[in-house]
């Protein structure tokens, strides 16, 4: 197994997968959004309540 990892080189990234796969770009950037979403709603959650004072 390790005679075989290094004679292996690293995969090279497919530049064109939006091209053949128009679906895929348009769930990263639903992902991207969801994501976003979620984190700007924490973090006004977050804010709203601060600390109390002792």
């Amino acid at each position: 197994m390790a005679r075989i990892a290094v004679n292996r080189a690293a995969l090279r990234p497919d530049l064109r997968l939006a091209a053949r796969d128009p679906w895929a770009l348009r769930l990263a950037a639903l992902v991207a959004v969801v994501a976003a979403l979620v984190f700007v709603r924490d973090s006004r959650r977050s804010n709203r309540f601060p600390p109390r004072s002792p």
